[in-house]
């Protein structure tokens, strides 16, 4: 027979939520085992709502965000997936055999949110006012319990929580507000108390509907809102506007909207235009959402873990104060580039100035840039920017997280690398792109093998990579590649091919002439010297150049050098490192 903090994890388990007194004493009476009553759990309409449309890793990962606030573990996914979609565990049996598993911070982690969910149930218990208050049918109750709980990760959370319960019951909806029903093409006026009036659509796009709330807490909840046409309903002395049904789509601006200062969206999937005041819009969706900001100060919330991505689309002007909190998206916030669409989006839809911090970045993956930008980035997080027009400046300031840029068609990017983390370029299809690098940050760059490069200017350590097979143009500035500053500013070219006139490393001077010197060991500090013992007579200004071969050591490969000052190697000669299974060069290779 289960217990009652067996009931009590299995409703922390399968809904995020502490349970309500009237199912845990039901569930308590049954006499059945946990995992009788996990299985019964998995057949609620509760449960339906959530995982009906979850792959097993979504589930998985549910369970233990649920549980633990965090994914399982690579090694633990793999397990239960296999586990369960072999037959060997039903979900019920995978939840029991997870938290009976717990250990560390996780069974600290659980513990503490089953001592806060006892508290918050055990506070209802002599209150049928409180528990009337905590319903699924009480609008949003159900939800903001889901966001207390989800703060608690340990004990001291667990007791911080606890101060907090009074208040959040105060947030959830009063369950004796009045319900009315919206007629047509009349005045509809609410009582002095408070009041949930229930819209149809074509109530709402009917000439001469009035409402007016009068004085309450009031609410409009719309079943079947449809978007793209113009509401002429007029509403006043009601803040809250509640979307219920399918999908949406509100692309053109609907001033209808403007008459709300929250928008609740149930929607499954959708896409809403913001009105064009300050507003907050509470995402409940559970699929992709969409939201184009309509005017600063805009707050966007996915008050739930169960939406997979939200874009975000906004002008420069809008994005001025917005407030975004996106971390209950399920795909959102982490990149795999595998499948598309790459996690949480945010377009950036006209050009100008726009500068990212961390805070707002760590909501998203994935930056796209719609017209020629100025921006400014500091991502503690890894982050991807899909670059589009012609001019575009990125300049990385802080942060730990990778960035990596896609550029393509032509694109003009200076790029001002960050030596706190790695930066990748990547571009991609036909004609000429054009990138200055400034900064002391490492970064790779793909060329593309239909498009030509040209490359100015210098990073930190610079990788080059060339496709095996092209037609394109490559021309690369390597002139702040040095061989006195070797362990910080190196270019490394790959797939370098000889004798086309494809590729150009750009030096600063023309060699005079090309010869091979083969190293048997080598590191960084020895290298000049050991090109210097094998180079013979040199002069300033001569410009020879060498294929240096070095068969071992912490320098081992192969680099071009040529010589410009004085008459030894100098810490100003020019060194690029070669790699690649079939790279050449000659003496073609090399330009001013």
């Amino acid at each position: 027979m289960a217990s009652v903090n067996d009931i009590q994890n299995l409703y922390i388990a399968y809904f995020n939520r502490p349970a309500d007194v009237a199912g845990l004493a039901y569930w308590s009476q049954t006499n059945l085992a946990a995992v009788q009553i996990a299985q019964s759990f998995s057949k609620q309409v509760e449960y339906a709502s959530i995982y009906a449309n979850f792959s097993t890793k979504q589930t998985v990962n549910a369970l233990f965000n649920n549980l633990f606030n965090h994914d399982a573990d690579s090694a633990g996914l793999a397990y239960w997936i296999g586990q369960i979609e072999n037959g060997t565990f039903t979900i019920g049996q995978a939840a029991i055999a997870i938290l009976a598993g717990a250990t560390g911070p996780d069974a600290a982690c659980v513990t503490a949110k089953l001592v806060a969910a006892n508290g918050f149930t055990s506070k209802m218990a002599a209150s049928t006012s409180l528990q009337a208050t905590y319903s699924q049918a009480n609008g949003n109750a159900f939800d903001l319990a889901k966001i207390w709980l989800a703060g608690v990760t340990d004990a001291a959370s667990a007791t911080a929580a606890a101060a907090k319960v009074n208040a959040t019951f105060t947030a959830m909806p009063d369950p004796a507000t009045l319900s009315i029903t919206v007629k047509r093409g009349v005045e509809n006026l609410g009582t002095s108390g408070n009041n949930t009036f229930l819209a149809t659509n074509d109530v709402l796009l009917t000439s001469g509907t009035t409402i007016k709330g009068n004085g309450g807490t009031d609410v409009l909840t719309v079943t079947n809102y449809a978007g793209n046409v113009v509401h002429p309903a007029i509403v006043t002395g009601v803040t809250t506007l509640n979307l219920h049904g399918g999908d949406l789509q509100i692309v053109s601006p609907d001033p209808f909207l403007n008459q709300f200062s929250i928008i609740n969206d149930y929607k499954t999937s959708d896409s809403i235009r913001l009105g064009n005041i300050p507003q907050t819009l509470n995402l409940y969706v559970s699929d992709m959402a969409g939201v184009t900001l309509g005017a600063p100060n805009q707050v966007v919330r996915q008050l739930t873990k169960s939406g997979d991505y939200v874009y975000i689309s906004s002008t420069h002007a809008n994005l001025e104060g917005a407030v975004i909190s996106l971390e209950h998206t399920i795909k959102g916030t982490s990149i795999d580039r595998t499948i598309g669409p790459f996690g949480n989006k945010l377009i950036i839809t006209d050009a100008g100035n726009a500068t990212l911090g961390a805070a707002m970045l760590k909501n998203f993956t994935w930056v796209a840039l719609s017209a020629a930008e100025n921006l400014t980035i500091s991502p503690d997080t890894a982050l991807m920017i899909s670059v589009a027009d012609a001019n575009t400046t990125i300049t990385e300031t802080s942060g730990a997280g990778d960035v990596a840029i896609y550029m393509d068609n032509s694109r003009s990017l200076t790029l001002n690398t960050s030596a706190t983390h790695a930066t990748e370029l990547n571009l991609l299809g036909h004609g000429t792109n054009a990138v200055t690098l400034t900064g002391a940050g490492n970064v790779v760059i793909s060329a593309a093998q239909l498009g030509n490069l040209n490359l100015t200017g210098s990073a930190g350590l610079e990788t080059i990579l060339l496709p095996t097979f092209s037609n394109a143009i490559y021309n690369i500035a390597v002139a702040s590649s040095t061989i006195g500053n070797m362990a910080s500013k190196l270019i490394t070219v790959d797939n370098l091919k000889s004798g086309n006139g494809k590729a150009v490393l750009h030096t600063g001077a023309r060699p005079t002439s090309m010869e091979t010197i083969n190293i048997a060991t080598a590191d960084f500090n020895s290298l000049a010297g050991n090109i210097a013992s094998s180079a013979g007579k040199l002069s300033d200004h001569d410009y020879k150049a060498f294929v240096v071969k070095v068969a071992s050591g912490a320098a081992a490969g192969t680099y071009v050098y040529e010589h410009f000052n004085g008459t030894t190697v100098d810490n100003g000669d020019i060194i690029v490192k070669l790699t690649g299974n079939n790279y050449s060069v000659n003496f073609f290779d090399l330009q001013a």
